[in-house]
């Protein structure tokens, strides 16, 4: 969870004392949610980028050894971000080392779109909530506009609609439930 990679992120920071600049990283996938939403956890930090410098490395893996973590608890192989979006990065960990940075809604969105994976499906709808992206249209041009993705494949156009579908009704129970909790306000007595 976040606090847990709150400590792992300063423990980082202190393997890397003593250095010039600090290593910046945009941080995608579980772990940018788990700052994000409580309820949300994660096994493993993906990086979005690559190239990251020798001492960063060896950091990470002296902070696996010391708390029994996977080799990999911090993943940079692969996770690319979307071609043509800004990902308007906001701070998840700052210090004087090490700084850990996630993309916004949008960008964490057009990631999960993309990559139309089931276990992705969750996120996604919370994510086309927070962001006011809920239609099929806007999902649909969102990816355009991340990947320059003129043709949708159908298992991408599938898992898009089953999103759109799903943010709908949630927002739709949303409102109802705000709605009830709104009388249960006035008195309990229905009104409003």
């Amino acid at each position: 969870d976040a606090e847990r990679l709150r400590v792992l992120f300063a423990e980082l920071d202190a393997e890397l004392e003593g250095r010039d600049d600090p290593v910046r990283v945009l941080v995608g996938g579980g772990a940018a949610l788990a700052f994000k939403w409580s309820d949300r956890r994660t096994y493993d930090v993906d990086l979005i980028g690559g190239d990251f410098p020798t001492d960063f490395r060896r950091a990470v893996a002296a902070v696996a050894e010391r708390n029994n973590l996977e080799w990999h608890w911090i993943n940079d192989g692969g996770t690319a971000g979307t071609a043509a979006l800004e990902p308007r990065p906001q701070p998840l960990y700052v210090g004087e080392n090490f700084q850990a940075y996630s993309p916004d809604d949008r960008y964490l969105l057009a990631m999960k779109l993309f990559a139309a994976r089931d276990r992705d499906f969750d996120d996604a709808v919370r994510l086309s909530l927070e962001s006011g992206i809920t239609s099929t249209k806007a999902m649909v041009k969102l990816i355009d506009d991340a990947y320059y993705h003129n043709v949708i494949p159908p298992e991408m156009r599938s898992f898009i609609d089953e999103v759109a579908e799903a943010a709908v009704d949630r927002a739709i129970e949303l409102r109802a439930a705000q709605h009830r909790s709104g009388r249960y306000h006035n008195g309990g007595l229905g009104l409003g």
